[in-house]
């Protein structure tokens, strides 16, 4: 037990009471004699003979124990600021944390205008393959992005649908009450008015035991196509909506290569499937393009205002490219939803006449205008054999023949595949892609370029400002901003080097060739966010 400098027990256990604990008293009883202080407090309060003449001593009174003395305490004047090298230490200090907070807050205030605020809600998994359509604005709403399905960094395959609104830079996931809401208002009935002849009291129960809530069946779930990726996608014209076809699905076999075709309806972004679609039961082909992936899907307005589409390529599940052009109508009439397709040309099978495109995959096709009529644009793409292409082919449905165009100076650009490109002012652009052979490690591009479709020459866009990744396989998509102005080319995710998948969002005004980052990437491995971070 620890006791005073006079070896006298200190006086400090008697103001616990008796049935204080031993450990608790023991504890307090070394924290006094640990400090300097504290042995003079055992010292002052362990003497009898102090204690018994009062006013004798400096000490504390009799009457008060050790334990008050930092009561006392509070009658002393306060110390002195520190003066010195400490007070300078000081200010120093202060300097520098408002120098550090101003700093960071500046840096803060250039990234929001570089960059913009970061997008609110769940922002979309990093993937490549998916599809993109802008969601027309209607009423007050801005105009919204829409993404749907792809793979994951982990190679998970997506079948869920995100929006993005460009006004207020916020996410939504669509969930599955928000597709069953169309169809729960349609199927509920208005409840039937109370009978009028009975008194209001009777009227009034029986209208609430004449409810359907308690006894309606659950509403089944809404029909949406399965997980997918490298679906060929288009935007139907007039804000109809979002339409996909085939694409690669996971199964216990193994991937399934699908020849359904589905809609996303707008602006309500329910799905519907098409009746001569296939992709209902695995292994049955359906009437129309054969399963496929990594193929293009245009749409179009013919003279008569009928809404058809363009499908060529791609490659089918036992490896084989394809190069066969399809038409499909489309009939959206009455809330009904159908595709008739009709086999234009396909030189494998010796239907069509002339020279055609080689086989390929992951290639870029566009709709042109022009004086003669709608024609198909295709560029690059990849061959199993050949490895990538750069070549340039157009296709008129009216006559099904293709032409090839053949650039008229030596300047063109790299050869690639699974890049993206758009349509303006007679003009082909293309954006990304991957470069090299088979043997080679694929990589990712970042370039821009622009093919005069009457001159036929290549022009290569300097880098202005800001800009995207290098990257391939992303969505992409290409619209009219409200208001009017010219058309933008917006991008989504992709992959580009080491393998790492993205999910930021771009546009480019196709006029002024301006990049702006709509959307900042969230990587999904630490790799990745070490890299480009």
């Amino acid at each position: 037990m620890a006791t005073g400098r006079d070896g006298e027990e200190p006086l400090l256990s008697a103001d616990h009471g008796a049935g204080s604990s031993g450990q608790e008293a023991a504890e307090e009883q070394a924290a006094a004699a640990g400090s300097s202080e504290g042995g003079e407090e055992a010292t002052l309060a362990g003497s009898p003979h102090e204690q018994s003449v009062p006013g004798s001593s400096p000490c504390l009174p009799p009457e008060r124990s050790a334990l008050s003395r930092q009561a006392s305490l509070t009658g002393l004047p306060p110390l002195p600021p520190p003066k010195g090298r400490s007070t300078f230490v000081i200010k120093t200090a202060g300097w520098f944390i408002t120098t550090l907070l101003l700093g960071i807050l500046a840096v803060g205030g250039l990234v929001l205008l570089a960059f913009g605020p970061p997008p609110a809600g769940a922002a979309p998994a990093a993937r490549t393959g998916a599809a993109l359509a802008m969601l027309p604005a209607v009423g007050n709403a801005s105009q919204r992005l829409v993404v749907y399905s792809g793979q994951g960094q982990s190679g998970f395959l997506f079948k869920d649908v995100h929006t993005y609104d460009l006004k207020t830079n916020e996410w939504r996931k669509v969930k599955n009450k928000d597709l069953e809401a169309a169809a729960r208002s349609q199927q509920l009935q208005p409840p039937p008015q109370p009978p009028p002849q009975l008194p209001p009291q009777q009227q009034q129960q029986r209208w609430r035991a004449s409810l359907p809530w308690g006894r309606r069946k659950p509403t089944p779930e809404p029909p949406q196509p399965c997980a997918r990726w490298k679906a060929a996608s288009a935007q139907l014209a007039g804000g109809l909506g979002l339409l996909v076809h085939g694409g690669d699905s996971p199964t216990k076999e193994g991937p399934l290569f699908r020849n359904d075709t589905w809609l996303l309806r707008f602006p309500d972004l329910r799905w519907q499937q098409a009746s001569s679609g296939g992709g209902g039961t695995e292994g049955q082909e359906q009437p129309g393009p054969k399963a496929r992936r990594s193929h293009s899907l245009v749409s179009y307005q013919d003279a008569e205002g009928r809404q058809l589409l363009l499908l060529f390529g791609g490659r089918r599940d036992d490896g084989l490219l394809l190069n066969d052009v399809w038409q499909g109508a489309v009939d959206s009439s009455g809330g009904n939803f159908s595709v008739a397709w009709t086999l234009l040309s396909d030189p494998q099978a010796g239907v069509g006449q002339g020279p055609a495109p080689l086989p390929r995959r992951g290639h870029v096709a566009v709709m042109w205008s022009s004086p003669e009529g709608p024609k198909m644009v295709v560029h690059g793409g990849r061959s199993e054999v050949y490895g990538s292409f750069t070549d340039v082919w157009l296709f008129d449905p009216n006559t099904t023949r293709w032409q090839p165009l053949a650039p008229t100076t030596a300047v063109q650009p790299a050869p690639r595949d699974h890049h993206g490109g758009a349509l303006w002012a007679g003009h082909l652009f293309i954006f990304g892609g991957r470069f090299g052979t088979v043997e080679e490690a694929l990589r990712p591009i970042g370039d821009r370029w622009l093919f005069d479709l009457q001159s036929r020459q290549w022009r290569q866009l300097p880098v202005r400002g800001m800009s995207p990744l290098p990257r391939f396989l992303f969505g992409y998509a290409q619209y009219t901003p409200t208001g009017g102005g010219a058309d933008r080319f917006v991008l989504f995710g992709g992959q580009t080097g080491a393998s790492c998948k993205l999910n930021d969002v771009w546009q480019l005004s196709l006029d002024s060739n301006l990049w702006q980052q709509v959307s900042q990437p969230y990587f999904t491995s630490k790799r990745c966010e070490r890299l480009f971070g």
